[in-house]
This record gives structure tokens, sequence and C-alpha cells, in this order.
């Protein structure tokens, strides 16, 4: 054989391999853009000078929906943020978030849920989270193909409305 028929054998099948690794890296690549991406974070309900609600807010920032989404925290770490002589019903309250029965269904690409999730207080009674206390937790959750994703994260007790802790109330507050 000659180089020329060697050419024309090496070239279609290297040109055949470069094919399906290109279409292997592109499917790839449209799974890992095209998901769910499922967070959570402490929120601000409501906040005065007494005390500062908050929310556990799920938020589905992926561009496909997801199911099944579970929150998942390590009853030790849990216990570090709660403070010892809380409500028994505010514990309660931020324990059942973490609890089989607080599993979302189904969480729409851009939607956000959100529940409940104790107070802090300038009054020791009052106070179920200890301020500026971090909660390290997992997500569990599925695409509508059944695939599974684990994510860690960590949340962070305190109000969300000023991320340093201070700020200027709104202007509608301001003049009255």
């Amino acid at each position: 054989m000659d180089i020329a028929e060697d050419l024309k054998i090496w070239v279609p099948v290297v040109s055949f391999l470069l094919s399906a690794l290109a279409m292997t890296f592109t499917r790839r690549t449209w799974f890992e853009s095209n998901r769910p991406i499922v967070t959570a974070e402490i929120a601000t309900h409501g906040a005065g000078n007494m005390a500062i609600a908050f929310d556990l807010v799920v938020r589905n920032t992926g561009n496909r929906p997801a199911v099944a989404i579970r929150l998942m925290v390590c009853e030790s770490d849990l216990n570090r943020a709660l403070n010892i002589g809380a409500p028994t019903h505010l514990v309660a309250e931020i324990r059942r978030c973490f609890s089989d029965r607080a599993t979302i269904p189904l969480l729409h690409q851009g939607k956000s849920t959100r529940n409940g999730f104790g107070a802090t207080s300038s009054l020791p009674s009052a106070n179920a989270l200890m301020i500026n206390s971090e909660i390290p937790i997992r997500i569990l959750y599925k695409d509508l193909n059944g695939r599974t994703f684990k994510s860690k994260q960590t949340l962070l007790v305190k109000d969300s409305t000023w991320f340093a802790g201070s700020g200027w109330g709104k202007e509608e507050e301001q003049q009255s």
C-alpha cells in the first residue's frame, strides 16, 4: 500500500472518532447545563427592634424542574444552632424542615418555596436560634428523568436584609 491508500482509510476513521468524541462531549455538557440547581437559605421574614423571624427558603435556580427535594442535617450541627431554652413549638418548627415528611415533591425552575424557621429575640426565652450560627446541610434531589443530585451548603442564621448587620430603613419608614 502506498500513502494515498493509507490516507483513504485513516482519514475517515480519525474523522469518525473525532465526531464521536465531540458528540460525547456535547451530550455531557448539555446534561450538566440543563439540570435543576436547588439551593436553600435562611431569609428574614420580618424584623423589628425586639426580634427577627426567619423563613427557610428553598429555590430551584436551574433550568429544569426538581423533584423529591430533601434537606438533611446532622442532629449535632442543628443542636449547636438552637437555643437550649427555646420554646418547644419553635424548635419543632425548625426540626420539621429536615424531616422525611418535609420532602418537596416538585419545584419548577425559577420558583421557590418557604417554611417558618424560628426566630432570634432580645428575650432569651423567645430566642429559638443562636444568631450568627452556621448549619451545614445536604440537599438531595432528582430531575424528572430520575438523575440524582447532591449538594452541600451552610445555612447562616442572621438578618438577610443587611449583609453586614446594619442599614437604613426604607424610604417610606423614614418619612413617618
